[in-house]
């Protein structure tokens, strides 16, 4: 605990305290006190030693300033975290989106190709069925075309039966 905070303490607890206790604390705040006045007196004195401590001051005070410019630096770069963070958040619920889309279009191609696969074999099957039907359009035409020859014919009297 320093000087300073022992001082304020002693004044609180002699605030507080009885009259017969008022003088050994008064006791004991002097002596504090004086204890601080001696301190004092040695700073001043290792300021005069070390060069006035103009010196040391300027620097102190540069560093100080220094000090608070990266203060601000610093608040700058959390700021700018902040704000990646939240540009980030952002990005990544697009990303989901995206994906979900995606995800349904890769389900939609899916049922499609299936569909297709069944269309497929639905034009097989047709397509065979139109062949079938083709050559029995052709044999009915074959038997028809030879009938009529036949029929022709035997008008003609060239074929005879019995």
């Amino acid at each position: 605990m320093c000087i300073r905070d022992r001082i304020r303490s002693m004044d609180t607890e002699f605030e507080a305290a009885s009259s017969q206790s008022k003088n050994s604390l008064r006791n004991k705040l002097k002596k504090c006190k004086k204890e601080m006045d001696e301190a004092k007196r040695k700073v001043i004195d290792m300021e005069t030693r070390v060069g006035g401590g103009v010196e040391l001051r300027g620097k102190a005070e540069n560093n100080m300033y220094r000090a608070a410019q990266q203060e601000k630096q610093l608040d700058n770069i959390n700021k700018i975290a902040k704000e990646s963070e939240n540009i980030g958040a952002e990005v990544q619920k697009n990303l989901r989106g995206q994906r979900d889309v995606i995800i349904n279009t890769t389900n939609m191609n899916n049922e499609i190709t299936s569909e297709l696969g069944k269309t497929n074999q639905i034009m097989n099957e047709m397509s065979c069925r139109e062949y079938v039907l083709k050559i029995i359009l052709y044999i009915a035409a074959f038997v028809l075309a030879f009938t009529d020859i036949f029929l022709v014919l035997l008008k003609l009297r060239i074929i005879r039966f019995r």
